[in-house]
């Protein structure tokens, strides 16, 4: 855990929480700066883990979940477990105490890890399958633009169309770190450990400009972003086409 410091006139209280990847992330911070922020292991049993370590981290703050002004939702895309419980953790935090919530775009906030380079930013997440989520992003001053749209492709599919000094990072960068670099040769550059992990700490930050721009979003309506259908819902509309196609040859024999 990161302890960043007390201060005492706080504008905006935000609590930030990241569960898109098997690396999910937690922060408190007060408008632009980062209070504390952890990072930790998705892989046991998130919803429990993830309830402790935001308490952990309000208490290390010296606060209470009711003076927190502002909640950011990493809303993918990523693990549809991960989204699904932390999308539903932030709905149970915020709607009781009737706190603001927006959400933001892991990719986007991946970007933020480097914000400061001049390169072309291209984060990508494992998708499985032999796919990542991945989209390209540049920054022009302190504004992100994002120069290729999210998608959920081949890696190497992808960054066909790349053909400038590119970084790449994220837990799908290091997957096909070595077919990227067979394929960009110098042209590809790769983020350190630290930048391949997410910070939720940049989704705080993603979150309070589009707060002060366009207001909070409807709790109600809050759902994963995901690119990709889940495994489950293909499977259930393949039953369902196939019990389709049988009830049409049962009723309509020509």
């Amino acid at each position: 855990m990161i302890l960043y410091g007390w201060w005492e006139n706080r504008s905006m209280l935000i609590l930030s929480i990241d569960t898109s990847t098997l690396n999910s992330s937690v922060s408190v911070s007060d408008d632009t700066k980062t209070l504390a922020e952890t990072n930790f292991s998705s892989k046991e049993v998130l919803s429990e883990k993830l309830l402790f370590i935001i308490n952990e981290l309000l208490k290390s703050s010296a606060l209470k979940i009711e003076q927190i002004k502002l909640i950011a939702a990493a809303l993918g895309p990523g693990s549809f477990t991960g989204l699904r419980v932390g999308i539903s953790t932030v709905k149970g935090l915020a709607y009781p105490l009737n706190i603001p919530v927006v959400g933001y775009s892991t990719l986007n906030a991946f970007a933020y890890n480097l914000r400061k380079s001049n390169l072309l930013i291209v984060p990508m997440l494992d998708a499985r399958k032999g796919e990542v989520y991945t989209a390209a992003y540049k920054f022009d001053k302190d504004s992100l633009i994002e120069v290729k749209k999210k998608t959920v492709s081949n890696p190497l599919e992808f960054i066909k169309g790349i053909n400038e000094k590119s970084v790449f990072l994220g837990e799908g960068a290091v997957i096909y770190r070595s077919a990227i670099e067979d394929f960009l040769k110098e042209e590809a550059v790769f983020g350190t450990k630290e930048e391949n992990c997410p910070k939720s700490s940049n989704g705080a930050l993603l979150a309070l400009n589009k707060f002060k721009s366009s207001g909070q979003d409807d709790i109600r309506k809050l759902e994963p972003f995901y690119l990709r259908r889940s495994e489950a819902e293909i499977k259930f509309n393949k039953i369902k086409e196939s019990n389709i196609d049988n009830l049409k040859q049962m009723f309509y024999k020509t």
